[in-house]
């Protein structure tokens, strides 16, 4: 952004946008990038919208739909950056932003909407499709949770102990261990 002040920004793409021209699919992108970051969140999303409306700006789609996905967290619209990375993996299936996307959709799905089964789908689907990615670990440890709150406790503990051996040394090790603590609680509780 200009200057780094996504205000000032803001207000520059604001006044290019009527002025059309074959930059404008652009222009609206950057106007809706600067507004997010600016916090204007529903011009952000006005911005975004035209653009997704747009039909002749299809070179600009993807990065639109990662746009209006960022807009949708930032306003703590969880439903909806779900549907938009459901839209974005299925159109763009080989994208390097896809297990990024399919995690976070994973968490969302699974606080605040409490969707385990979504969560279990995009959290799996990095697994199958995307192995190879840093967010393996990731994914399986929200299998693993979503596995937890949706009562289905032996296979969380399965998740849980297949995390803490494949990625000994990853960031959820720990919550790992907590939820598998968490799981023999409950059963030791349960038999009483």
């Amino acid at each position: 952004l200009i200057g780094g002040d996504a205000a000032q920004a803001l207000v520059m793409y604001e006044r290019a946008v009527p002025l059309g021209g074959a930059r404008r699919h652009e222009v609206m992108l950057r106007a809706s990038i600067a507004a997010e970051r600016a916090g204007a969140l529903e011009k952000a999303g006005g911005f975004v919208k035209r653009l997704l409306q747009d039909s002749s700006a299809q070179a600009f789609r993807r990065e639109a739909i990662l746009e209006a996905i960022r807009i949708a967290v930032a306003g703590k619209n969880a439903q909806e950056a779900v549907r938009l990375t459901m839209e974005f993996a299925d159109r763009y299936p080989d994208d390097a932003e896809i297990p990024r996307l399919l995690v976070s959709a994973a968490q969302l799905a699974q606080n605040p909407l409490k969707e385990y089964r979504q969560a279990l789908a995009f959290s799996e689907r990095v697994l199958t499709d995307h192995a190879t990615s840093p967010l393996v670990d990731d994914a399986l440890y929200s299998v693993a949770t979503a596995l937890h709150h949706s009562g289905s406790l032996d296979e969380g503990v399965e998740h849980y102990e297949s995390l803490i051996h494949r990625f000994p040394s990853s960031e959820f090790v720990l919550h790992a261990r907590k939820g598998l603590e968490t799981i023999r609680l409950f059963e030791a509780k349960d038999k009483e």
